[in-house]
């Protein structure tokens, strides 16, 4: 069992057979572009699942799931390091490759220009990140 702080952390049932899935969906709302796509998912395997927990602060969602009160899905650079990314073992469907684009004006303040590159070396080198002015 995982450990947090020297605790154990429990895992949510996540086997094939389970009636329901304890899930905590990715965004605070419909207006999430994650959202549709892994509901999309989990509902193309007919895999049954319920809300255990719906907030727009990815604090509050890694705290549920630390507690191993549900899983979600995030892009792969976000996981926190004390979390673990869940393998096809967990009879979940594969979710697809995400990007990220940031579209910015041809003439942009320096702030801008530090932020940009602040999230150029911050994320993961598997993530694709896309720039357009």
């Amino acid at each position: 069992m995982p450990k947090i702080n020297g605790k154990d952390r429990p895992k949510p049932n996540l086997a094939p057979d389970a009636v329901a899935r304890e899930v905590a969906p990715p965004g605070e709302d419909e207006r999430c572009a994650f959202r549709p796509l892994v509901l999309g998912a989990l509902a193309k395997e007919g895999i049954a699942w319920r809300t255990v927990f719906e907030n727009g602060s990815f604090d509050a969602t890694a705290s549920t799931v630390r507690v191993g009160l549900a899983v979600t899905a995030w892009l792969a650079s976000t996981v926190p390091d004390d979390l673990e990314v869940l393998s096809a073992l967990a009879g979940l469907p594969a979710l697809p490759t995400f990007a990220i684009c940031l579209r910015l004006p041809a003439t942009v303040q320096p702030v801008v220009e530090a932020f940009t590159q602040y999230l150029l070396q911050t994320m993961a080198p598997d993530t694709a990140v896309s720039i357009n002015a």
